[in-house]
């Protein structure tokens, strides 16, 4: 049932198109206040280095958007990753289903 919910959502004109657009007319005004689409979000943040076979090794964020970016191209891809991990469960749900039996806890900060 979710992956048909999940299909449905990230084709053509399904949900996230749908409320792409209902957006539309903010998403143009958020963009021309702040301009971040194009940008590195927090660039004082990101962390360049990492240790990686006994060496460090610089790594470019994986995080910064193409230059070229747009909204209507974010959007895009967006209903192309939905459509990749719906592959991606397909094929490993297999080898999903023999991990052994485990406990999941939720821990909810800020709630009595």
């Amino acid at each position: 049932m979710l992956k048909a919910i999940l299909t449905d959502a990230s084709s053509d004109g399904g949900l996230i198109d749908e409320l792409s657009q209902k957006q539309y007319a903010a998403q143009a005004l958020n963009y021309s206040i702040w301009p971040v689409i194009k940008t590195i979000l927090n660039p004082q943040e990101i962390d360049l280095t990492a240790y990686m076979n006994g060496e460090l090794e610089e790594i470019p964020p994986t995080y910064v958007l193409d230059e070229n970016a747009t909204y209507d191209g974010e959007v895009a891809t967006i209903k192309q990753w939905t459509r990749d991990r719906i592959a991606w469960v397909d094929e490993n749900l297999a080898q999903i289903r023999e991990l052994p039996d485990y406990e999941l806890m939720l821990i909810v900060f800020g709630t009595n």
